[in-house]
């Protein structure tokens, strides 16, 4: 297990499977593979769960990303990580970075984390 306040991760870009205009779910890629926001969400999230007591809930509330390079099928593996910037009783500040194989930035995100405590 990670360090309180970090995430991290690792993984292989895939390439997109998936007509937008295509219906049929079976040739749908998972959200991940395609889309490095849906990693950058779950990367700040799991940061922000490691700070939190066991039984507590939490949601994002806001993301913003910042593309800084293409990725490519030629880009993996990538490695991600999530780091808490400040943890509030409520509210949870964090930022999560992806890289490529030779360690370049491709995005970066920062995010906001509602702690819904339990009842």
């Amino acid at each position: 297990m990670g360090r309180p306040g970090r995430s991290p991760a690792g993984g292989i870009p895939q390439e997109r499977t998936r007509d937008h205009a295509d219906p049929d779910p079976r040739r749908a890629a998972t959200a991940a593979d395609r889309d490095p926001v849906a990693v950058l969400d779950t990367l700040i999230g799991c940061a922000a769960r490691t700070t939190l007591p066991a039984g507590t809930a939490m949601t994002s509330i806001d993301i913003n990303v910042s593309y800084l390079r293409n990725i490519l099928d030629t880009s993996g593996p990538l490695r991600g990580t999530g780091r808490v910037i400040k943890n509030g009783s409520r509210i949870v500040f964090a930022e999560a970075e992806i890289a490529d194989k030779d360690g370049q930035l491709v995005a970066t995100g920062t995010g906001t984390v509602l702690v819904i405590p339990p009842r």
